[in-house]
């Protein structure tokens, strides 16, 4: 695949490159397909977690209730955070 997204990748790395360089204080959150369910708050983060499913989704209402907590929590200060269900 990233053969084929070659070009969309290296636009996300460099987006991403441009972000940790600014020193600001960032979080970014890769979350994966998003589904417009309700929040469950059932989901893991972290980074090299694994999908446990092929295409696995998450609630927008989940990603943005864990993004909206981020900017009281410094866990993932100047860091990139997976969301996965």
């Amino acid at each position: 695949m990233p053969l084929v997204l070659r070009h969309q990748v290296a636009d996300h790395e460099a987006k991403e490159r441009l972000i940790a360089q600014s020193g600001l204080n960032w979080t970014i959150v890769r979350p994966p397909k998003l589904g417009n369910g309700r929040a469950t708050g059932r989901f893991r983060h972290g980074n090299g977690i694994r999908a446990r499913s092929l295409l696995p989704t998450l609630a927008r209402a989940d990603v943005a209730a864990f993004t909206l907590d981020q900017l009281s929590d410094t866990a993932y200060s100047r860091k990139a955070v997976a969301l996965l269900p």
